[in-house]
């Protein structure tokens, strides 16, 4: 019987160290997975955006006559930062490229007459 467990020791010693060198070997790559996994994403509106490109799709859905109350809370909804009358932005954290949206709108009595999205690079590894 103590045999049994000397061989289940030992392949459990030889896994072990085999788990650690291949760990060992891939932690940039781990790293840069797990990294991947947790960066921000860009707002789904903004999906398709190109760099320095007004998103039409943002224009579309608040286009002129679209309650400002609306944006608002689709900025709040969407975290952006640095919400005042008529602008707003967001760092989106990604990997490979951080990302910068800028916002704007003009609005007359809560209702927009004109908005715009811009997405930029701001800076990449």
């Amino acid at each position: 019987m103590a045999t049994k467990s000397f061989f289940r020791t030992k392949w459990f010693v030889l896994g072990a160290i085999a788990l650690a060198l291949l760990i060992a070997m891939t932690w940039q790559n781990i790293m840069l997975g797990i990294g991947f996994a947790l960066a921000d994403k860009r707002p789904a509106l903004l999906g398709d955006a190109r760099w320095d490109t007004p998103v039409l799709a943002f224009q579309q859905r608040f286009d002129e006559g679209t309650p400002e109350a609306d944006l608002l809370r689709w900025l709040d909804d969407n975290k952006f930062e640095d919400v005042h009358r008529g602008g707003a932005s967001r760092t989106i954290h990604g990997l490979p490229c951080q990302e910068r949206v800028e916002v704007r709108w003009s609005a007359i009595d809560g209702v927009i007459i004109e908005s715009s999205a811009v997405v930029s690079e701001e800076g990449c590894l």
